[in-house]
């Protein structure tokens, strides 16, 4: 006769055991005894932990879930999140190390605090957890995503006589207000290009050459592997040149006016008589001889 037993017993500590059974006798049976082995394995066990998306420079909380195949959150034991710098994912580049951070499992959870991203990349990150007296130990694979910093370029307008050479200077920042530290930067001013290197958050083009009226001239940041693009425009303005004053002209000058003066005979003087007669006798005989 096989007896088909089931039995409820304690929780035990993973390990093997040996288990005795002995029967009662009854006035039907003798009293049976067996010995068989148990043995309490450990507990699998789901791990994971987000993807982590953020800037460049950016400080953040990783969190991750540690729970058991049983459904039960997991208390004990450490985990271990891996940032693979040394493996750009789609470049081959390779960074200087990998950096790893470590966090007690509580209640389900490990949080990995105030880790600094690196440089802007995708890299595959790995997720361990160490196991404790009833868990198996387990791991898994996601990502770590950074982003270059977006900017804003910004420059005053500018005004000047056409022909004139001026510098601009364009100031440039990233989303956190902190100036750009390298990087190049291009003006277009109709259809001209001028280019300077972004330092400590400026760029600096020299020696603008103002065209002959007013134009809208751009600006681009053309950004790198730690920084997005930006543009801006500024107005150039070209200063009405003044109206050339007249010359002088001379004043005219007004002509003397000739005055006749009359020649009056003196009175009772002889001589003067005596040459008017002889004028009137000289004309008097001139018009008789024409007759």
């Amino acid at each position: 006769m096989v007896l088909l037993l089931s039995l409820n017993v304690p929780t035990l500590e993973v390990g093997e055991y040996t288990v005795t059974l002995t029967t009662v006798t009854d006035k039907n049976h003798e009293s049976v005894t067996n010995t068989s082995k148990i043995t309490i394995q450990k507990i699998d066990v789901i791990v994971t932990v987000d993807k982590v998306i953020n800037y460049t420079g950016a400080v953040v909380d990783v969190i991750a879930n540690v729970t058991g195949v049983d459904g039960k959150n997991i208390t004990g034991g450490i985990a271990t999140f891996i940032i693979h710098y040394d493996n750009k994912l789609g470049s081959g580049l390779l960074m200087a190390a990998v950096e790893e951070y470590t966090a007690e499992v509580i209640d389900g959870k490990a949080e990995f605090k105030g880790i600094t991203l690196g440089a802007p990349g995708t890299y595959p990150s790995t997720i361990q957890y160490s196991g404790n007296e009833h868990y198996n130990a387990a791991n898994n694979k996601s990502e770590v995503i950074v982003l270059p910093l977006n900017t804003t370029t910004e420059s005053d307008d500018v005004s000047g006589s056409s022909g004139d050479k001026v510098d601009i200077v364009a100031e440039i920042v990233d989303q956190n207000g902190n100036p750009v530290q390298n990087g190049t930067a291009v003006l277009k001013v109709n259809g001209k290009e001028y280019k300077a290197e972004v330092k400590d958050g400026k760029a600096t083009f020299k020696g603008v050459e103002l065209p002959s009226e007013s134009t809208e001239a751009t600006i681009d940041y053309l950004g790198n592997d730690y920084y997005n693009p930006s543009k801006t425009t500024i107005q150039i303005t070209i200063n009405e040149e003044p109206e050339p004053e007249p010359e002088p002209q001379p004043e005219p000058v007004n002509p003397v006016t000739e005055k006749s003066v009359p020649v009056v005979p003196a009175a009772g003087n002889p001589i003067a008589l005596v040459v008017l007669a002889l004028l009137t006798l000289i004309s008097t005989v001139s018009f008789g001889r024409k007759k």
